[in-house]
């Protein structure tokens, strides 16, 4: 079971959020011309628009982006993003998710820069002995 599952299990009411540069890392790392069979002309097409989805306001605008990706995108970057990205779009679209709570942070550094601190702090061994 993936950890995001294990975590809404969890926390039911948790809204999770996937850092921005994350999100575009991802992106730019799968969208390949090897990796989808896409030419390069359509990789920065599909690119674009998908840019423009990550920084939209609104489920509206998500919808007619969404739409659009649908009819310039290759079926095996559609494909991709319908398993991976689309289900979970309130997730890491800049419009659906940063008002939950998360008071406008983008990136999750203040969470890894806590995490680099704890980590020598405590052992795993720690918490599985109690």
């Amino acid at each position: 079971m993936k950890e995001r599952n294990v975590i809404k299990q969890v926390f039911p009411n948790t809204a999770l959020t996937i850092c921005l540069f994350h999100t575009l890392r991802t992106f730019n790392r799968e969208i390949t011309c090897d990796k989808r069979n896409i030419t390069p002309n359509e990789r920065d097409t599909v690119k674009e628009i998908i840019q423009n989805i990550i920084y939209c306001k609104s489920e509206l605008e998500y919808n007619n982006l969404y739409q659009h990706l649908k009819t310039v995108a290759p079926e095996t970057v559609i494909e991709y993003y319908n398993k991976n990205w689309h289900g979970i779009r309130d997730e890491w679209v800049i419009g659906l998710t940063y008002m939950t709570g998360n008071f406008m942070n983008k990136t999750n550094n203040r969470l890894e820069s806590f995490n680099g601190k704890l980590n020598p702090e405590t052992a795993y061994s720690d918490a599985t002995n109690s």
